[in-house]
């Protein structure tokens, strides 16, 4: 049998903006400077039948954002809990139930540095909050592009565990010389536990190695590998405007295989879905390479400000272990369970 470094694998594109969406970024950029956090973490809910393409279930209810004002110049860094809108008459879910978490999709005002969504277990009174640990096996979504949108395949969700509430986080910088209004909402997709194949989770990775000194380029690489057996169904990755390109290529440890993702665009990383899913057994992994370019007058560190920047993808598979990470140092490691 091929090894999966090297068996070809179907995939498709969920989410890359159009030619004219993509102007109106451009646009935007040079506006509103926005970065994101990585990836959405939460456990999900199954059995054992492989994914099947996915079909978009109905809206299970809408997260709305709040409407904030940012002066130019501003730089807006505040937590929030949300004010949530259930619409699920199928059932699919009710507060202080589980919820089973198929996808989202964002409709917002303008580009983000990140927009966070978390689940919570208690009820909350929307409004802007003090900032907690950032808690990854609640999170619902962690999004950058203003029209963001992601959907899990038939049979696989993610599971959040009687949720009564929605908080999180949303930072924004505005270097245009006029105020911004940042608005938007949410919409949170479920599906019914008869509905669930298969247990997974995801693996997410960041690679911490990012010095690069004004005016030049610099390329970093990293490889995260599997303790146990998956089948990685998904894969999406997150970056700042330094960003020239990244790639994630299959390795067994020590040999570079196949690319299986590729991502020049910052504002709008694409995610991209396996069929079949990608097999990876203990000891095999992903080896991702950064490349960034440094325009300014100082260095770039790692880090959410105008001059920082990140490296990482993220990887949904089945079947559930936890929620793991690498963080790498442009180094081999090992994935590790996330304990928040």
């Amino acid at each position: 049998m091929a090894s999966s470094l090297d068996r070809p694998s179907f995939s498709l594109h969920i989410f890359k903006m159009p030619f004219a969406a993509r102007a109106l970024v451009a646009h935007r950029r040079r506006r509103l400077l926005a970065f994101a956090v990585p990836c959405f973490a939460a456990a999900f809910a199954g059995c054992d039948a492989s994914p099947r393409a996915a079909a978009e279930p109905a809206v299970a209810l809408t997260v709305n954002l709040p409407s904030i004002a940012v002066a130019p110049g501003e730089e807006l860094q505040d937590c929030y809990t949300f004010q949530a809108e259930v619409r699920d008459a199928a059932g699919a879910f009710r507060l202080g139930r589980d919820l089973l978490l198929r996808g989202y999709r964002l409709d917002a005002s303008a580009t983000l540095h990140h927009l966070i969504v978390n689940a919570s277990s208690e009820e909350v009174v929307p409004g802007v909050t003090e900032c907690l640990p950032d808690r990854i096996i609640d999170r619902i979504a962690g999004i950058q592009s203003p029209t963001a949108s992601v959907m899990l395949p038939d049979g696989v969700a993610i599971r959040l565990p009687r949720v009564l509430g929605f908080g999180g986080s949303l930072h924004v910088v505005n270097t245009s010389d006029q105020a911004e209004r940042i608005h938007g909402t949410l919409d949170v997709y479920a599906a019914r536990p008869e509905e669930v194949r298969r247990l997974a989770n995801v693996i997410i990775t960041t690679n911490n190695d990012i010095m690069v000194p004004p005016h030049a380029e610099r390329t970093i690489t990293a490889t995260c590998l599997v303790p146990f057996p998956v089948d990685v169904v998904a894969m999406f990755s997150h970056a700042h405007h330094h960003l020239v390109d990244l790639h994630a290529n299959l390795t067994d440890g020590s040999r570079l295989g196949r690319e299986v993702y590729a991502d020049d665009d910052w504002e709008a990383p694409p995610t991209e879905y396996y069929a079949p899913p990608i097999h990876l057994e203990a000891g095999e992994g992903v080896t991702y390479t950064c490349t960034h370019f440094n325009d300014g007058d100082v260095f770039i560190t790692p880090g959410f400000g105008a001059d920082s920047d990140m490296c990482g993808v993220t990887l949904y598979y089945v079947d559930d272990q936890g929620t793991n990470g690498c963080w790498n140092d442009s180094d081999v490691v090992t994935a590790m369970p996330h304990e928040q």
